[in-house]
């Protein structure tokens, strides 16, 4: 299966090195991008790591035109997104024709957008969770696939709680990905109004 990853941070990583060593996946192209917060907080580079295994990248903080003519010719059977701060146009989502799929570090409807644990940890959540699910024209509103809660832990800290949503998240994308890509799971629709949280302090 050919697939193209939007990827950042360690939750990009963990997820391509367990891709490139699965013989039913061929990773076409990851398409990356750093911000300075990530060498203040001291996180992984998607590109770095690209560069040292081989794998074709770009660094790009938008899926623009010219980036997605060169995604079309690839012709790619899905699109993951793990983490990547940019927002896919729906013309690049609908590509695929098994979809794209998105991990969302939050309990789908609720805290869509960007650093939802932060949001969930100043609004006294108790609990949080992780999602994936397909990707559709709008941010975060794609049917479930899979979702699962945690409790959030006392005295955790929202670098603390990132960090451990982002380990989850790669955790449960390694244990359904082969469902994932055959589409054995069915998907739900996501139920209620849900919420939405912007950028935090100027920044995702």
């Amino acid at each position: 299966m050919n697939v193209v990853i939007f990827a950042c941070q360690k939750i990009g990583i963990e997820c391509l090195k367990f891709l490139a060593k699965r013989r039913d996946a061929e990773i076409s192209l990851v398409v990356t991008h750093e911000r300075a917060v990530d060498a203040i907080f001291g996180y992984a580079s998607v590109a770095e790591y690209c560069r040292k295994a081989g794998i074709p990248f770009v660094e790009s903080a938008h899926a623009g035109p010219e980036l997605l003519a060169r995604i079309r010719a690839m012709a790619p059977d899905m699109i993951f997104s793990i983490y990547y701060r940019g927002i896919l146009p729906g013309e690049l989502v609908h590509l695929p024709p098994r979809g794209s799929v998105n991990i969302h570090p939050s309990l789908l409807p609720d805290y869509r957008g960007p650093v939802p644990t932060a949001w969930a940890l100043e609004n006294g959540e108790k609990y949080f969770g992780v999602t994936i699910h397909k990707m559709d024209a709008a941010i975060d509103t794609g049917d479930i696939l899979v979702q699962e809660k945690y409790p959030i832990l006392e005295d955790e800290t929202g670098y603390e709680l990132f960090e451990r949503a982002m380990r989850l998240g790669a955790r449960l994308f390694k244990r359904h990905f082969p469902a994932i890509a055959s589409g054995r799971l069915r998907a739900r629709k996501q139920k209620g109004i849900g919420s939405y949280y912007g950028k935090k302090n100027g920044r995702a």
